[in-house]
């Protein structure tokens, strides 16, 4: 694959990709073949999977057990990463990730301490290597202590980005702009609190709160009319803060934002409210990443759920199996404690749209009707930073009306995607220059 691809190897029908991480988020702030703005700080890949103690005792055996991925399903998964492995094994004998970048711990510093001119050097990859199980950066590079609902812009007065002259309460690209380009966003309570930003051209974005759902209707709508562009979206992505037991506990620290629900409640009636189906275009393709939690599939895909309630059918899923650095799941495959996969369900508007006949099929003649209408693929790629997921903008282009022209929304996003809007509360994350090293040596 070109530099430009963050694409290793990729099977004829696409039902098996791997995927470098970083470098996907990486490629995802241009349009085109054009340069992006260097390489995204990382971890070290992992280089031998975790050591995971299974309990002995039936009981709890069965209490981990009613937890995660339901046993028929997982026997799917785990056919269809059988299978992908067997398709990768017969072509590809390279690398499982690109060269990374690392990120360092930065010292502490004040919020109020400018930070434009600030960004964490690489550690050596020997002394990067020598962390123990890194699983994310230990202090928050945001330099506010909470993300503030309507930012106030600065810099932002020349023709390449534009807010909201009514309310300020989105910024987009000028849509003529081609390449990244920098602003800086002032906190609204302190002035000398200043965070540099490269923005994807024409990305748009409202950092806020995605309870808020009028505001950001309302800001699609003054996009609309000032660029007459539709005011629907043909793809709507999103990665809930779905609760996490194992996140709460671990994160429980004075420098750690990442933020879960505080139910599984919480996050469905949150997210009904937002009506997101006023935001879907014909035929919207509708992407939720879930955790693997039997609850959590329900409210999405059972009676009453998300996709019912927004009237979405299921059509694909998404597989990504986390492997280390030569190509090992980080856990086995059976783990009652840590399922090595993550899953994206993906959902068409059920509007008499017709999906593409399936070339290729993982379950079993024995598996439901339902099952067999559902397409699965499987991604490879090795974790980063914890929570940060494989950009799909490159692997989900192929399933929109026009890839050159569509209008997408990605929501609980951590960093802009060119062309796409952006919503949350942490949306500009990972487009703070700090977490960038600029040179030509990516990939």
């Amino acid at each position: 694959m070109p530099r430009d691809s963050a694409i290793i190897w990729q099977n004829a029908d696409r039902t098996v990709t791997i995927i470098d991480i970083p470098h996907s988020i990486s490629c995802a702030q241009t349009l085109g073949n054009r340069p992006h703005p260097g390489s995204l700080l990382s971890i070290p890949p992992l280089e031998k999977p975790y050591v995971t103690r299974e309990p002995k005792n039936a009981s709890k055996q069965a209490k981990l057990a009613g937890n995660t991925v339901e046993p028929r399903l997982h026997a799917i998964y785990a056919s269809a990463i059988e299978n992908a492995f067997a398709s990768i094994s017969t072509t590809h004998n390279d690398q499982w990730c690109f060269r990374r970048p690392f990120v360092t711990q930065p010292p502490p510093r004040s919020k109020k301490r400018k930070l434009s001119s600030e960004r964490e050097e690489p550690a050596s990859s020997d002394a990067a290597q020598a962390a123990s199980r890194p699983t994310e950066v230990s202090v928050d590079f945001l330099p506010f202590e909470s993300t503030p609902s309507i930012s106030k812009i600065d810099g932002v007065r020349s023709a390449d980005v534009y807010d909201d002259d009514e309310e300020e309460n989105f910024a987009s690209a000028a849509p003529d702009v081609t390449s990244p380009v920098k602003m800086s966003l002032v906190h609204p309570k302190d002035q000398k609190a200043v965070l540099d930003l490269l923005i994807p051209p024409k990305s748009s974005f409202v950092l806020g709160p995605v309870s808020d759902s009028n505001n950001f209707r309302h800001s699609v709508q003054v996009q609309a009319q000032k660029l007459d562009v539709p005011k629907k979206f043909d793809l709507i992505l999103m990665d809930p803060p779905w609760r996490n037991r194992s996140v709460r506990r671990t994160h429980k620290t004075p420098n750690s934002t990442y933020k879960v629900s505080s139910s599984h409640d919480d996050i469905f009636s949150m997210m009904g409210k937002m009506d997101l189906d006023m935001l879907m275009a014909d035929s919207c393709l509708v992407a939720i990443w879930i955790t693997n939690s039997p609850t959590i599939r329900e409210l999405v895909l059972g009676k009453g759920g998300l996709f019912e309630h927004w009237g979405v059918k299921l059509v694909e899923e998404w597989v990504w199996l986390k492997v280390t650095k030569d190509g090992e799941p980080v856990s086995s495959i059976d783990s009652l404690w840590m399922k090595p996969y993550e899953v994206l369900l993906l959902g068409r508007v059920d509007n008499g749209w017709q999906q593409a006949p399936r070339q290729e099929q993982f379950q079993s003649q024995e598996e439901s009707s339902a099952d067999d209408e559902v397409k699965r693929r499987v991604i490879f790629g090795v974790p980063d930073l914890h929570s940060r997921k494989p950009c799909v903008k490159e692997l989900i282009e192929p399933m929109m009306p026009d890839w050159r022209e569509y209008r997408a929304l990605e929501i609980f996003s951590r960093h802009l995607v060119a062309g796409w809007w952006s919503w949350g509360d942490e949306c500009v994350k990972f487009n703070w220059q700090g977490y960038w090293q600029h040179d030509d040596s990516s990939a």
